[in-house]
């Protein structure tokens, strides 16, 4: 059986049953009783048809409570210990909340989550603004924060955003100067090339140096300063505008991967890449993504794919800009991995430029 065949089968199977466990409304049912239908069937279906037939209990409210936080806060940015000690009362409720179509928690804590959000943009906005970053002291940040501690209140969430603010800030630089570092390499080679290209050679190193200065001319384009708080304001952005069947897909989603790291709750737009991926309408580089720290993380190559052939990509590297064929450099930074992986996608046989 062909993979569609196996999606459309099993949606046509979870139609059926979405449909007799649906209740009778005399009316539409409201955004909050979709809501609260698509909880309660997820919270059913999902413990009762996948292998581990893993009960929804008080073990599972709790690793769900860690989950979600985890998903919306991997690095350990915006929530306090003290944020996460405010929702402890509810850690071994979200079994019952979920059977129950009860979605309060999710949506408080998304809330605390935006406003943290908006908070470190109106934080960065004014730190970076005043000029008063000292690279002249000692001091240290971890980018990797997954196995640190939480901030144990505001204050201190405060000094570790200047930290975080500060390393952005010189990454950036140091990214200009190996960029202007690289293209004086290359003018320099091509000064002091004594040997004749071929054709082929020459264009394809033509190109080279077209996508390098076009990656610096990006780079050039706006301060460090001005960089960190465009992604800093984009990012804020894409929380705000979450509709509530969006917030909900990332509650489900972390309460599908309590069941293991493939498991996946598929929220409307994500269905809409699945779609688009299972038409085969649109090719990728053949490699898998994920976000780490902000960053487009490659995890692993397909053997044989366009990325593994062209030899430069490597696991563990990181892509922070984009450009599709005939396009600008695109930074993504900060951006969403779905948002990210749209810009890499394209038609089958077309180009796309990854500075990592």
């Amino acid at each position: 059986m062909r993979p569609d065949q196996f999606v459309f089968l099993f949606r046509s199977i979870l139609a059926v049953v979405l449909f007799s466990a649906l209740p009778v409304f005399a009316a539409a049912p409201t955004e909050a009783q979709q809501l609260g239908i698509i909880t309660k069937l997820t919270g059913r279906l999902i413990p009762e048809n996948h292998y581990r037939r893993q009960a929804l209990d008080k073990q599972s409210s709790s690793a769900i409570f860690d989950m979600y936080f985890k998903m919306l806060d991997p690095n350990k940015i915006y929530f306090t210990q003290k944020d996460i000690e405010a929702f402890e009362p509810q850690r071994a409720k979200l079994d019952e909340q979920m059977r129950d179509g009860n979605v309060t928690f999710a949506f408080e804590v998304y809330e605390r989550f935006r406003k943290r959000v908006d908070e470190y943009y109106a934080y960065a906005e004014k730190l970076l603004n005043s000029k008063k970053l000292d690279f002249t002291v000692e001091e240290s940040f971890v980018p990797d924060r997954r196995k640190e501690a939480r901030a144990k209140d505001e204050a201190e969430l405060h000094e570790l955003w200047r930290k975080r603010l500060k390393n952005d800030v010189l990454y950036f630089r140091l990214t200009r100067r190996a960029l202007d570092e690289e293209m004086k390499k290359s003018s320099g080679k091509e000064k002091t090339e004594k040997k004749l290209e071929t054709a082929s050679s020459a264009a394809a190193k033509t190109r080279k140096d077209d996508d390098l200065a076009a990656v610096r001319k990006l780079w050039q384009k706006r301060t460090p300063e001005e960089k960190v708080l465009t992604r800093l304001r984009d990012f804020a952005n894409d929380i705000r505008q979450k509709e509530k069947i969006d917030v909900l897909g990332i509650f489900l989603t972390a309460f599908a991967q309590t069941y293991g790291p493939h498991s996946d709750y598929l929220a409307p737009k994500m269905d809409d890449d699945f779609e688009i991926s299972m038409k085969l309408s649109l090719s990728g580089i053949g490699a898998t993504l994920t976000s780490d720290d902000g960053y487009i993380k490659v995890v692993d190559l397909v053997p044989g794919g366009p990325a593994d052939k062209e030899g430069h990509l490597k696991v563990e590297d990181r892509i922070i800009a984009v450009a599709q064929e005939n396009g600008d450099p695109v930074d993504v930074i900060d951006m969403p991995v779905s948002k990210a992986v749209q810009l890499i996608r394209g038609a089958a046989g077309s180009r796309v430029t990854l500075t990592v």
